[in-house]
């Protein structure tokens, strides 16, 4: 089901599912990230279900998200609850599957994603290629939802595990796939001289 454009990353309030035919396979990136083939499997066969609250901090106006994740098929890690502030703010977690690492995220504009670097993963990023380098009919949707929220377009997450030597960059947005607006997820994952890539796009459900 295509998202209302009322539901924008601003007030990303609603129940979205992993649509598996338009998403991209992950393995490639965990595999960089050290998760042994059993967990990767195990994460093949999961469909992740995400309720996602969004909210503002009264003292300081600061964009927080809560996500609440439910997937069909058991695996470490699963049914849990994210709150994230949008403050590029830097965090550490020990993840059980990724083991420790930091990370940081905030709102980013479009310009902000046409950085001087042209490899496929920042064309990737930027929504200009799809995965396999061709082209993507259209890339990020150029809007929120509303005018005037330009700098709302787009979320940012960095990631990085100075122990297994990873870096990771994750972008959402929304796109237009198989002529639906869909929510979708970034992902480009770095380690050494490898890149690797995934899109995820999910489904609308609707209200929670």
């Amino acid at each position: 089901m295509a998202a209302p454009l009322e539901t924008t990353l601003s007030r990303l309030d609603g129940k979205f599912v992993l649509n598996k035919k338009f998403s991209d396979s992950v393995d490639a990136i965990l595999a960089l990230q050290g998760i042994s083939w059993p967990l990767r499997k195990a994460a093949s066969l999961a469909t992740p279900t995400l309720s996602i609250t969004s909210s503002t901090r009264q003292d300081d106006g600061v964009s927080c998200i809560e996500i609440t994740s439910v997937v069909s098929r058991g695996f470490p890690g699963a049914g849990s609850t994210e709150k994230m502030a949008l403050d590029w703010s830097t965090w550490e977690k020990k993840d059980v599957l990724l083991g420790p690492y930091q990370g940081k995220m905030g709102w980013c504009t479009a310009a902000e994603l046409s950085t001087e670097e042209e490899d496929n993963g920042a064309r990737f990023l930027r929504g200009t290629i799809l995965k396999d380098g061709g082209g993507n009919n259209g890339g990020w949707c150029d809007d929120d939802g509303n005018a005037g929220e330009a700098e709302k377009s787009h979320v940012r997450m960095l990631l990085e595990s100075s122990k297994n030597g990873w870096v990771a960059e994750h972008v959402w947005g929304f796109e237009i796939v198989d002529g639906q607006r869909r929510y979708t997820r970034r992902l480009v994952g770095r380690k050494g001289d490898r890149v690797e890539m995934a899109r995820l796009v999910y489904d609308y459900l609707g209200k929670i």
